[in-house]
């Protein structure tokens, strides 16, 4: 069964994401630490990737999030957070 996995963000079409526990704003920084450019990350390129690789909106992570039982129910905003998985 398809699952979430990692947090993820997307710059550029480039999927980057790191290994659980990292939470988006330590992949932001790692990233930046290995640009000379800095990069400004939008609330719409944060998310997840699944067991296939594919990046997930928070929204479309939450809902396979709770098919899959990692979450028990979605929270108001209908968005998957890192606290809400690890």
């Amino acid at each position: 069964m398809n699952r979430v996995t990692n947090a993820a963000i997307r710059v550029q079409g480039l999927i980057i994401s790191m290994p659980r526990p990292a939470r988006h704003p330590e992949i932001i920084k790692r990233l930046n630490t290995n640009l000379n450019d800095k990069i400004t990350v939008k609330p719409s390129e944060q998310g997840f990737v699944d067991l296939e690789g594919n990046f997930l909106s928070r929204h479309d992570a939450s809902e396979l999030a709770l098919e899959a039982g990692q979450i028990p129910y979605r929270n108001r905003s209908n968005e998957l957070f890192t606290e809400d998985l690890f």
